[in-house]
């Protein structure tokens, strides 16, 4: 009987080392094969390297992301991406008999992603392969690792392998006008085939604005008009457009300049892209007609804008007249 007892404190004994053996090891490989990052605040730089897309270099300077040319990063794509890297998990190995096609295709196909803190540590470094069959996970494998993994975002129905491939552009911050009021000088609304009802705003830096030459008190439609230089983004860029440089010769329907105490200027000349439109009949009373601009802009941007966010920058003189 104590033959007995001893032997099932042995088996006991041996059966928790194991336990606490397979736990450690457990353990061990989950950090090491862990994807997402801990304290996303830490993140810093984020590298995006592509044979089929320009490599992408993203770096925070105060609240704001940078792209690798200076540009301003667009918040929603970067807040994307950022989800990923905060919340990536594993959602199960793959089978062993798809390793070979996993890796082949992640050596054709694989996007390069560095994630870096202020100090330039790298917090995290993964390849991202092609989504499963379903497009409910991608395939992922970290720097340095053997066995890839199909990943997913818990929040997300889909692959995540979108999020890190776009050109330049898309990634871009596309605001077209974002001003406050009191930095605005002047501001000039020009419409070439419809020149009564062109006009200018001046600030004499007083109490009032000058309107068609005209000395007038600031009315609610001024102000409301000044304040409307908010917030104006647009739908997305048109820079690799093959047909910019034909539509820059056409005759512009409307060209809004912005002078601001910056001695900053900022020019747009907007081209309605409905054919159905006659370009000669494309006066202020068919704007509800229009659904979308080209935007030329002058720091070198061709652009597309919507009528419903631009159409309140689209007054005529008249629409202020009524108030003199």
């Amino acid at each position: 009987m104590k033959q007995l007892g001893l032997l099932i404190v042995v088996v006991l004994g041996l059966y928790l080392v194991y336990i606490f053996s397979a736990q450690k090891s457990d353990d061990s490989s989950s950090s090491f094969e862990q994807f997402y990052v801990e304290d996303i605040a830490q993140v810093q730089k984020i590298e995006i390297r592509s044979d089929r897309l320009e490599t992408m270099t993203f770096e925070k300077k105060g609240s704001e992301w940078y792209l690798q040319r200076g540009h301003l990063a667009r918040e929603n794509a970067v807040n994307n991406l950022l989800e990923v890297i905060a919340n990536l998990q594993i959602k199960y190995i793959p089978q062993a008999a798809a390793n070979k096609n996993i890796e082949a295709d992640m050596a054709s196909l694989g996007i390069d992603v560095v994630v870096s803190d202020k100090a330039g540590h790298v917090l995290k470094q993964y390849v991202i392969g092609s989504s499963v069959a379903d497009e409910r996970g991608t395939y992922m494998k970290l720097k340095g690792a053997k066995q890839a993994y199909v990943t997913h975002l818990p929040t997300l129905e889909g692959s995540v392998r979108g999020r890190f491939l776009m050109r330049y552009d898309d990634w871009r911050d596309r605001t077209i006008f974002d001003v406050n009021t009191d930095d605005i000088v002047s501001v000039k609304v020009q419409y070439p085939r419809q020149e009564s009802e062109s006009f200018e705003l001046n600030e004499d830096r007083v109490s009032s604005m000058s309107i068609a030459d005209k000395q007038v008190h600031p009315t609610q439609k001024i102000d409301q008009y000044l304040n409307s230089f908010t917030n104006i983004v647009a739908e997305a860029y048109e820079n690799i457009n093959s047909n910019q440089d034909s539509i820059r010769q056409l005759l512009p329907f409307c060209i809004i300049r912005l002078q601001l105490e910056s001695e900053a200027q900022q020019t747009i000349k907007l081209y309605p892209i409905e054919n159905y439109i006659d370009q000669s009949l494309v006066t202020l009373e068919n704007t509800p007609r229009i659904n979308r601009y080209f935007v030329d802009t002058n720091r070198g941007d061709f652009m597309l804008v919507q009528q419903r966010i631009i159409g309140k920058l689209l007054r005529g003189y008249s629409y202020f007249a009524d108030d003199e």
